[in-house]
């Protein structure tokens, strides 16, 4: 080159839109797992002339390990009258670091990728355009508009989970929905990005076991049922399409080791919500799945603690069985509940929904705010932008041996009962 004229050259991509005079460049991987860098012939894309010189900067990351830093230290010096006051301020967190693309995501991306030509009209070249310029995503759930709960038209509802992290930071919905969207949906439909909603099952499963059918301490035997649990959570939830079914459940737990003769397993659905302090404020909650009823107080529903005032009363929610929600005390010397509001909204057993409004919550008692729920059902759904997940700190498994099946014929007269309903 005979001047120290430059020109960027920037990543191709949409290919209709690459010209002869476009200065672009398309990466791919080669035969030895490393990357090659070509540039256009002049019909697609420009061609470097003879003699040009060429220089790469390349960022190289291990990946998914980088996400979710905020703490990051200086480590070269300055010069200068403030060489010794330099301070870091992270804005954000790191994000969109993530592992190589698997041969089967290859597999299964691919058709989706070519079949969208680069524009979102269905649900299929939302999730095709999205996955593809944007790899930070564990499961994504699309649905129109016209699917949601109520309806609006008009939208288009997207829903990410991604690899590191329960929700999608700020920036990373910002680039999603302006960056790779925008260009590409019809200019009357609205892209929505929402975060997903995790139902938790706190777990608690009685395991009875033959003694002499095992090898294993009733602790090991403890710790393969967990390590099951965990199994069965990788494999059928963590994702939005999951369903907790009882009975498979069940009969994964009783294959673990041939003493266990049988087990009886309850729980309850806990969805975390985010309070509004010192405001009165609405809280809608749809569980979708029904929600046990009896007609009586049975704490189908209930919620963890918080203040309503600066006294030490922790005050909770519960419902009364016919479609009240109600706020109470309890008395710590008694243990007997004093209703503090009989009335503070509403509750559809049938569909799973909750509606509370004039809320005005100044702190919280624990950490975090949840509504706990039985439902009618031993099987729990997924719908839209629920996540159905079985964290290890709601885990509760006990051993106990099964006196009847080790075959002695007092057994019954000792053998230990557990409840099958919470």
């Amino acid at each position: 080159a005979s001047n120290n004229y430059t020109r960027e050259y920037k990543p191709a991509g949409n290919i209709t839109d690459v010209m002869g005079d476009s200065f672009v460049y398309f990466i791919e991987e080669n035969d030895e797992l490393g990357y090659t860098v070509y540039f256009g012939d002049g019909v697609i894309g420009a061609a470097p002339k003879v003699g040009n010189i060429i220089n790469i900067t390349h960022l190289d990351t291990v990946g998914a390990i980088s996400n979710s830093i905020s703490e990051f230290v200086f480590t070269q010096k300055i010069s200068g009258t403030f060489s010794n006051n330099v301070k870091i301020t992270t804005v954000d967190a790191s994000y969109s670091g993530v592992d190589k693309e698997t041969i089967e995501q290859i597999r299964f991306r691919a058709p989706q990728y070519y079949a969208t030509q680069n524009r979102a009209v269905t649900v299929q070249d939302y999730e095709s355009i999205i996955t593809k310029g944007y790899n930070n995503i564990d499961a994504v759930s699309i649905w129109g508009g016209e699917d949601n709960d109520p309806p609006q038209y008009g939208k288009v509802y997207v829903s990410i989970k991604p690899t590191t992290g329960p929700f999608l930071t700020p920036p990373e919905k910002s680039y999603i929905s302006e960056t790779l969207l925008k260009s590409k949906n019809v200019v009357s439909v609205t892209p929505v990005i929402v975060d997903p909603t995790y139902i938790e099952l706190e777990l608690n499963t009685t395991v009875y076991y033959n003694k002499s059918r095992t090898t294993r301490s009733a602790d090991e035997l403890k710790t393969a049922v967990i390590g099951g649990i965990q199994n069965y959570r990788e494999t059928y939830l963590q994702k939005y399409d999951g369903v907790f079914r009882m009975s498979k459940f069940n009969a994964m737990v009783d294959s673990i080791d041939q003493s266990i003769s049988s087990n009886i397993t309850t729980f309850k659905a806990y969805t975390e919500v985010i309070p509004k302090y010192s405001v009165a404020s609405e809280y809608k909650i749809n569980l979708v799945n029904p929600i046990y009823s009896e007609g009586v107080p049975v704490e189908a529903f209930k919620s963890t603690g918080f203040y309503l005032d600066d006294t030490d009363t922790i005050y909770y929610m519960d419902d009364d069985g016919i479609g009240n929600i109600r706020i109470y005390s309890i008395v710590s010397t008694t243990g007997q509940k004093v209703i503090y509001k009989s009335s503070i909204g509403t509750i559809d057993y049938d569909n799973g929904k909750v509606m509370i409004s004039g809320l005005k919550i100044i702190n919280l008692y624990e950490p975090n705010f949840y509504f706990i729920f039985k439902t009618s059902s031993f099987d729990i759904i997924s719908v839209r932008n629920q996540i159905v997940d079985i964290p290890d700190s709601r885990i509760t498994v006990n051993i106990i041996e099964d006196v009847v099946a080790s075959g002695n014929y007092k057994g019954g007269t000792n053998y230990v009962f557990t409840k099958s309903r919470n």
